[in-house]
């Protein structure tokens, strides 16, 4: 739930609230939600950006004419920074159940120390972990080559070139790197230990994996997108192939077509 309601959340430790229809954007009928929803708070501040969010429980739900309203209960501070896109004010549902105050026991150690890590190295081992775990098996990872990629992937006809990042200030150092990249792919065939892959259709793209708040364009190269991931989209395929009926083509799409599945 994304508001900018000041002094409500913060307020509002237990009681009954509401959100009116132009702001829901659910995939279910919570006629049919029974018993209490893990439900993530998040409050927005000055120009669009994360503020600060809670953790709760919503239940009773009750629809009427142009609003539905609910019970909020046990909010708690929520201090794991925020992988949403909260420019859009609303209330949603998360497919696949992202976010808990508890151990999740499915996930790795690893993703927690994506989070907090001071290390770029620590940080770049995490990501070509994380990205072998989702089920992206045939990955060329590139050591200690300054000015090379950290990685390049194969998966059906995507072809990608990735670097993972602490750097907020990506966009200006790397940004002929990040092109040479995107040239890369516009050759006809690339060769990586001894393998040779023939390049074509219009899945080409370069990752830049970060710690940011969402996934974004940053510019196209001769029809190559060059793409901003936050590493939290990787974290919410893998909890999504674990709960939810992903078939090969479905994962393939959020693989291949991160900006059509925002978060």
């Amino acid at each position: 739930m994304i508001t900018k309601w000041k002094n409500h959340w913060d307020k509002l430790y237990s009681g009954r609230t509401h959100f009116t229809n132009p702001l829901i954007y659910l995939n279910q009928n919570t006629e049919s939600i029974e018993g209490d929803v893990e439900t993530l708070f998040i409050k927005q501040g000055d120009n669009n950006t994360f503020e600060k969010s809670w953790i709760g429980k919503t239940c009773n739900f009750k629809k009427e004419e142009y609003k539905i309203s609910f019970e909020v209960k046990n909010l708690e501070s929520y201090d794991k920074p925020c992988h949403f896109n909260v420019e859009k004010l609303g209330w949603y549902q998360v497919e696949g159940g992202y976010f808990s105050k508890s151990k999740n026991i499915y996930e790795p150690d690893f993703f927690k120390a994506m989070e907090k890590t001071t290390s770029a190295k620590e940080f770049e081992e995490y990501c070509f972990y994380l990205l072998k775990l989702i089920g992206i098996h045939n990955i060329h990872k590139i050591i200690d080559q300054a000015g090379r990629s950290d990685g390049f992937i194969v998966h059906g006809q995507l072809f990608a070139f990735y670097d993972a990042t602490l750097n907020s200030d990506f966009v200006t150092y790397k940004e002929d790197q990040l092109d040479n990249f995107a040239g890369q792919l516009t050759k006809e065939s690339i060769q990586f230990d001894g393998d040779r892959y023939t390049i074509r259709g219009n899945n080409r793209q370069v990752w830049v994996i970060t710690r940011g708040a969402r996934v974004r364009e940053i510019r196209r190269v001769d029809g190559i997108k060059i793409l901003e991931i936050p590493f939290y989209y990787f974290v919410r395929l893998y909890n999504q192939r674990l709960l939810l009926n992903l078939d090969g083509d479905d994962f393939f799409n959020r693989l291949a077509n991160p900006l059509s599945y925002p978060f």
